[in-house]
């Protein structure tokens, strides 16, 4: 019976991590520069730090706070963004008028240190494998009394 909890709460977490729903990986961030977490990215209304590697997706937005840089590929589109600047995530992204002005890039909470996708696979397949091994019961004595 454990065996059954696991797994959904294991697929949740993978859930969680592969991006937002019904989206489709755009690319993927080439490079960072400056301060790590101090490359944002804004999905489905959750603010949070990126790195060299993770995926973007069509409608995120990606920002880069003071002294920070990034580097975009998408297929056909290498963008750099220097810092205080921002893009969305779209099939535009490369036209000239792509990149604004960061939104108070400043003014963004801290997200040093936070939960990336990458960051969240990692630590709920590690939380699913332990409930696997915690569930190796095989005594048939119940859990608990």
């Amino acid at each position: 019976m454990r065996l059954s909890v696991s797994i959904p709460i294991l697929a949740g977490f993978l859930c969680i991590a592969a991006g937002p729903a019904n989206a489709q990986l755009t690319g993927e961030v080439a490079s960072t520069g400056g301060q790590a977490g101090n490359v944002l990215v804004t999905r489905e209304g959750q603010t949070y730090p990126i790195l060299k590697g993770d995926p973007v997706f069509e409608g995120d937005i990606v920002t880069t706070r003071r002294g920070s840089s990034a580097t975009l590929e998408v297929p056909g589109c290498r963008l750099s963004l220097s810092a205080s600047e921002q893009v969305t995530i779209s099939d535009r992204m490369c036209e000239p008028d792509a990149i604004l002005p960061a939104a108070l890039p400043d003014q963004l909470p801290d997200q040093t240190g936070l939960i990336t996708p990458t960051r969240l696979l990692i630590g709920g397949a590690a939380i699913g494998a332990v409930a696997l091994l915690l569930a190796d019961d095989d005594d048939d004595a119940p859990a608990s009394p």
